[in-house]
């Protein structure tokens, strides 16, 4: 059965939660990894801050008023998950000035195409932006 809008989804949320829930993460499970991963640009912390983002979406279905239409409100949960995982993860980082001889002569995955120095550029200059400022850019 095909869900045609997000107050049928939240109907069905009320009547079968767990029902509901697997009919939502399927409708935006998507689309939220790629907002997120779009912020938190590695895989493994888009996936994380996905899942983590569902966990919190559970948690606070009671809490949603209905200020906002639905759509908007989750985003902003994905949202504030990545950002939090951004903060996280600059708080864990090591500066290259300060770190041991044997990172320097570390090899990249081979995916990584040095050809294209735009490609390997953007990405590590974004990261360079203040949190806010790669949301906004992303």
């Amino acid at each position: 059965m095909e869900i045609r809008d997000d107050r049928e989804l939240m109907a069905i949320i009320a009547k079968e939660p767990e029902k509901g829930f697997r009919r939502l993460m399927a409708k935006y499970k998507e689309a939220l990894y790629w907002h997120i991963r779009r912020l938190v640009v590695a895989h493994e912390d888009a996936q994380d801050a996905t899942q983590e983002t569902f966990v919190r979406i559970f948690r606070s279905l009671p809490d949603f008023k209905g200020e906002c239409s639905f759509r908007s409100w989750i985003y902003r949960i994905a949202t504030n998950e990545a950002l939090r995982l951004l903060s996280q993860r600059r708080n864990d980082r090591v500066p290259l000035d300060d770190s041991p001889v044997e990172l320097n002569s570390m090899m990249a995955d081979e995916y990584v195409d040095y050809s294209d120095l735009e490609t390997v550029r953007l990405p590590q200059a974004i990261l360079t932006l203040p949190t806010m400022q790669q949301l906004a850019f992303n």
